[in-house]
C-alpha cells in the first residue's frame, strides 16, 4: 500500500494513503487556536479560519519506505 509523509510543524508523520486522505479532510477544515499572553499576565484566546496551510503531504515511494524501514530510528552523534 501506498505510504504518505505528512508534515506538522517540525515533524514528519508517515501513514497509509487511505489515513492520509481522511487527515486531509480533517485538516483542511479545521480552525487556527492561539494563545497570547498580555502584559498583565492575562491568557487571551484566540480562534479564526485557517489563512494558509500549515501542513504538507508527500507520497513515498514503496522502494524508499522498505529502505528507510530498515535503517530505523537515527542516532545521535
Amino acid at each position: 500500500m501506498s505510504k504518505v509523509v505528512i508534515d506538522i510543524g517540525y515533524r514528519k508523520y508517515i501513514v497509509n494513503a487511505d489515513e492520509a486522505i481522511k487527515m486531509a479532510a480533517m485538516l483542511s477544515t479545521a480552525e487556527m487556536y492561539e494563545t497570547k499572553y498580555t502584559k498583565d499576565s492575562t491568557v487571551m484566546h484566540f480562534i479564526y479560519p485557517q489563512d494558509d496551510m500549515r501542513w504538507h503531504m508527500d507520497i513515498m515511494p514503496d522502494s524508499i519506505y522498505r529502505m528507510a524501514k530498515l535503517a530505523g530510528k537515527p542516532t545521535q552523534e
